[in-house]
């Protein structure tokens, strides 16, 4: 997902229905806004903080790995699925 999660009403739902689709060794790949000041992006009140954005994916099924930095505005979040 690029610069999307943020953009959902159930973000929880999307995530959801994300875990359904992909394979057992599959990677979810969340790249969003970083909830800091840019002169782009989203306004501040819809972006999410990494930790939110971690606790949606674990929420929905997934491990998440810890979010890293990709350039100025930008985190990166990889998640696999956790076995059932």
């Amino acid at each position: 997902m690029g610069d999307v999660l943020h953009d959902f009403d159930d973000p929880a739902r999307v995530l959801e229905n994300a875990r359904r689709m992909i394979k057992p060794d599959g990677v979810l790949v969340n790249v969003d806004w970083k909830d800091e000041p840019s002169p782009m992006g989203p306004p501040m009140s819809m972006r999410f903080s990494p930790a939110r954005a971690s606790g949606l994916i674990e929420g929905a099924g997934f491990t998440a790995g810890a979010a890293s930095d990709i350039g100025s505005y930008h985190y990166l979040i990889l998640a696999r699925p956790r076995g059932e």
